[in-house]
This record gives structure tokens, sequence and C-alpha cells, in this order.
């Protein structure tokens, strides 16, 4: 698995319990039960050998800034599928719900000319496209969560747009069977079960904590939000796929949310 974070973490925990054998590529180190080794994936260096002797390679990897996300998306993107390709491995993708050609916000754009030009090379790949994610260490609600649970504002930017969260852990669910599944059928897209505006969300969040919401022009670096308009108007492929019921924000919440 390439990439560490929120979803990656989840997904090695789901996978160990099954008691599969997981490998964590990043160029960090990852305290996750898994063997990590050290590469990076946008320049390559490292990548072949780490990948080798996997059967499935996911490719969960995420930029620490606008730029970097739009340089994951599309060269580190084709540097994995070329080092899964070498490995005889089975490649998914995660990126964001809403790419396309014609998608305003750069990432969403960076990621289809990846899966585009992968594939205008021969290689093969599934592709998994996954809305704003909740759960244990994500980049929202567990910031909020822990801004609230001492006390402070909780910080949100001024974005016009409606998100439809979904669980880390319905996340991993579905990309362990993307993984595994000779019959997948091909690229998917999925979303949360509920509808909420980033203020809604903060609300949520507030209740019982007693906390304020505190609005902010951006959050994170500039862009950083520019795109979740975009990817609520994008398909949903959750029913298709009968994977079964969705955690909500709102009960996710109530069984006490992450570990804070």
């Amino acid at each position: 698995m390439i990439g560490a974070g929120a979803l990656g973490s989840a997904l090695a925990h789901r996978l160990a319990g099954e008691r599969a054998r997981v490998t964590v590529i990043s160029r960090h180190p990852a305290d996750l039960p898994a063997l990590w080794v050290q590469a990076d994936a946008v320049s390559g260096t490292g990548l072949r050998k780490a990948v080798a002797d996997n059967q499935v390679v996911v490719y969960a990897a995420a930029g620490e800034s606008p730029k970097d996300a739009v340089q994951v998306a599309q060269y580190g993107l084709r540097n994995a599928a070329v080092a899964a390709e070498s490995a005889g491995a089975r490649l998914v993708v995660i990126g964001p719900a809403g790419a396309g050609a014609k998608a305003r916000h750069p990432l969403l754009r960076a990621h289809h000319d990846g899966v585009v030009q992968a594939r205008s090379e021969g290689l093969a790949l599934r592709v998994v496209r996954l809305p704003t994610l909740f759960g244990h260490g994500d980049h929202l609600l567990s910031r909020w969560l822990n801004r609230a649970t001492r006390g402070q504002p909780v910080r949100v930017p001024r974005v016009p747009a409606t998100l439809r969260p979904l669980w880390v852990g319905d996340a991993a669910r579905l990309i362990a069977r993307a993984a595994g599944d000779d019959d997948w059928p091909g690229d998917v897209e999925v979303k949360g079960p509920e509808p909420w505006t980033l203020q809604e969300l903060a609300g949520l969040v507030c209740q019982g904590l007693g906390c304020q919401p505190s609005a902010v022009p951006q959050w994170g670096g500039q862009g950083r939000w520019d795109h979740l308009g975009e990817q609520d108007t994008s398909r949903d492929d959750w029913a298709y796929l009968k994977l079964g019921e969705r955690q909500t924000v709102a009960g996710w919440l109530a069984a006490g949310g992450p570990e804070r």
C-alpha cells in the first residue's frame, strides 16, 4: 500500500485483522500493523523494489499541499502503475470523487489525466473515487474534535459546498473488495449517506462540547476545499455495488468518534 494517511491507516488495520501481509510504502515511518518501506511515489525512487513480491498494490498517496496533490495524482500514479506492472501485481488507485477532464479544480483534473495517461501506456489499474472522509485521523472532523475538546473554536472554511462524507471504515471495506474481487466492475465512485454543509457539520461537532464555529477564509492552504462542490455533483455507485449500509457522521460521533 502506497500512502499512510487516514485511509491508508484504516486499510492497514483492516487487512492486518484479516491476517493479510501488509506492506506500507511512504516517505516517512508509519506506526501501523505492517512492514514499512521507504520510497517516494512522485520521483519513483525505490518504488519498484518496494512493491516487489506483492500481489496487490493500493495507491492511496496524498499530497501535503495543493501542488503536492497534483504531482501525486499525475506522476506518482503513473510511477505506481509502472511499478505494479513490473511486479505482476493488481493496482487499485484511490482518487477524489468528481474527477474529470472538465473539472474546474486542478486536483480533480490531475487525477483524471493521470489515470488516462497510465491507461494510454497500456498500464492496468482499478480506480476507486472517494469523497471527503471522516474517521480516526481524518483531516476534518478529527481536527475539529481535538479543538472542541480543548474548548477552542472550530475553524470552518467559508466554502459554499455540500459534502457527502464517507466513514474511513466503509472506504477501507470498499477498497479491500476492489483489491480482491476478480469480477470488480472497473472504475467506481461512492459517497457518504448524508449531505452536510461545512457549517452544519461544525454545528454537529459542537453540540454538547460547548464550542463555537469560527469562520475562516481558507484552511489548509489556498485551494484546499475548492473542489468540494464538484464532488457533490458526482455519481454514487454504492447501491450498485451492494455493499450494505454506510455509517453516518451522527452515528459515528454518538458511538464516541475517534480516540481523542
